[in-house]
């Protein structure tokens, strides 16, 4: 008997966003039990006919689910065509004819040609790969229900949260259309079929608990966090009442500006324009989900450092990379390099810094300290297995920091790939330009990296030679200063002619009257707090590029900062 847990929280791995409340219905794990005795020879076409005929009952089952999916849904469509593509698969059929030919019943053969061809698809090392090994399991254990005559009942109680060992892609169709209000698998991956229905269909989804459905009962009271990938099984009235508060606080944002969350981030004139946000905690990454942000532009890795209270091992990196990369995914998720210096963490340097700003920080602090280097790029590797995520390096003054620091980049891949280790090998290395010596030589980095991203604040307190958190030069620290956006404009030119992107992080990125001017000089992606998200995007949609375009170039000519400031707000 299963003890009957009260407010009792589970941590999982969210897939689909949002907040569900709901009764479980448990779907138990069923064995498959195949009669492996041989048949005869005069049963041998027979059972071929068995097999072609469930494969026929299986298309044309597919067949009616595409057909009754929302053209819009895209994504959905896809999936469902590619179990088509699998069930028609010419090498697969004739593996199984040649087993029914060796004398096994059709259900025999069937479990052994999937069973085979998924043992393939687990020994590859690359996730996304790897979860097709589901997809395979799915149709196999439908034909054997289908030779069996067995029927899925997907009859379901409205606002209920199905737990489950593992769905299969027409489980979600079926289920979403009987009201279902959330998902609870043990099984599965935030690059899986599965997850990527129910993210199209906007039903909160939490997956890899182990064992869930040994857990939780039928009729458990439940609530699905699809933000954090909480599991709140038979909450008390506070819990209950924190999670409507929550849940009244996501609409009420997305009332705020109507539908534009939704909305395709483009300027009038079609040229589409990422916002991106800045993230600290695993708190500022969910809340860039329900922002509608399309991805992350900058992850603050130092904060882990200020979070730990010292120096971050592998493990607790890795970790911490995994859950941000698991609440972005599938959108892009940036870690740049621990941006500090012997101002935060002075343990290993030679002496104290009188000026720590002006001295070994950003990528001279890592290049000084290669073992923390080298584990913090090991672990975002390690992170970085479902491919949406990018490592960018901070205070970039010299091309001779980037060729160091890819070639220990290449150095941690030799490592892994001698452990076995998977990662993604293709994972994009870019740099932030913060120092007028990096705007003043951007076309020669640019031809080393896949991406550069502007941090206005540095760059403009290296410009200017002000510190900005000093109230007697605060007068003086001036982002909308004319030699500022000279070095953004130098910075733009040289991604556009080495065809790579460019964004913009820092407060500047997000200041209304500058983003038609920085959408002018080129930027394609812009990184800001989460709470900006939505009313960049507003100024975005209704900003006409090639007039932005021509409005830059006048401002160029502009050399005095007040009149500079004057014509950006008149």
């Amino acid at each position: 008997m299963k003890t009957p847990y009260i407010n009792f929280e589970l941590k999982g791995i969210p897939s689909s966003s949002g907040i569900a409340f709901g009764k479980a219905v448990v779907l138990l794990p069923e064995n498959i039990v195949i009669d492996t005795s041989n048949i005869l020879v005069e049963d041998i076409e027979y059972e071929k006919n068995r097999f072609e005929q469930a494969c026929e009952s299986l298309s044309k089952e597919v067949e009616n689910l595409i057909a009754a999916v929302h053209t819009d849904s895209k994504n959905v469509i896809d999936i469902l065509e590619s179990n088509m593509l699998i069930l028609s698969d010419p090498v697969l059929k004739e593996g199984i004819y040649k087993r029914i030919e060796e004398l096994s019943t059709a259900e025999s053969a069937i479990v052994q040609e999937f069973d085979e061809q998924k043992a393939l698809f687990l020994s590859i090392k690359d996730e996304y790969l790897r979860l097709r090994a589901d997809e395979l399991e799915h149709i196999k254990k439908r034909l054997i229900y289908i030779l069996r005559h067995k029927l899925i009942d997907y009859r379901i109680n409205d606002n209920s949260i199905v737990v489950a060992q593992n769905l299969t892609p027409a489980d979600i169709v079926n289920f979403h259309n009987a009201g279902i209000t959330g998902i609870i698998t043990e099984s599965g991956g935030i690059v899986s079929h599965v997850s990527i229905m129910a993210r199209a269909y906007k039903i909160p989804s939490v997956i890899g608990f182990k064992n869930i459905t040994s857990v939780i009962s039928d009729g458990d009271v439940l609530i699905v966090d699809g933000f954090s990938g909480s599991l709140i099984v038979n909450p008390n009235q506070a819990s209950i009442d924190d999670y409507h508060k929550k849940q009244a606080k996501i609409a009420e944002y997305h009332k705020k500006l109507g539908k534009l969350k939704d909305v395709e981030c483009k300027t009038l004139d079609g040229f589409p324009i990422k916002i991106y946000t800045n993230i600290d905690l695993r708190e500022d990454a969910i809340a860039s989900e329900i922002a509608g942000a399309d991805g992350v532009g900058l992850v603050r890795s130092e904060s882990l450092i200020m979070k730990s209270g010292g120096m971050p091992n592998l493990e607790l990196q890795e970790q911490w990379y995994k859950d941000l990369v698991n609440i972005t995914f599938p959108k892009p998720l940036t870690i740049r390099g621990f941006d500090i210096g012997s101002d935060k963490f002075s343990e290993g340097l030679p002496h104290q810094e009188d000026n720590p700003a002006l001295g070994c920080r950003g990528i001279r602090f890592l290049l000084l300290r290669k073992d923390i280097f080298r584990t913090q790029i090991i672990a975002v590797l390690k992170a970085s297995v479902n491919k949406n995520v990018k490592f960018m390096l901070p205070m970039i003054s010299n091309l001779q920091e980037v060729l160091e620091a890819k070639a220990i980049i290449a150095e941690c891949k030799v490592e892994l790939d001698a452990q076995g280790i998977n990662y993604d090998k293709n994972m994009p290395f870019g740099i932030m330009v913060e120092t007028p010596a990096a705007a003043l030589t951007a076309d020669s980095l640019a031809k080393e990296v896949d991406f550069m991203s502007i941090g206005s604040n540095d760059l403009t307190s290296y410009t200017i030679g002000a510190d900005r958190a000093n109230d007697l030069v605060s007068d003086i620290f001036n982002p909308l200063h004319p030699a500022v956006f000279r070095l953004i404009k130098m910075t733009a030119e040289a991604a556009k002619n080495n065809n790579i992107p460019l964004s913009m992080c820092g407060e500047l990125a997000a200041y209304p009257e500058a983003i038609p001017l920085l959408i002018g000089f080129g930027i394609d992606e812009l990184s800001m707090s989460p709470a900006m998200v939505l009313e960049a995007k507003n100024i975005v949609i209704n900003t006409n590029k090639r007039e932005s375009e021509i409005f830059a170039d006048e401002m160029l000519s502009i050399s005095d900062s007040i009149e500079f400031v004057r014509r950006l707000k008149g």
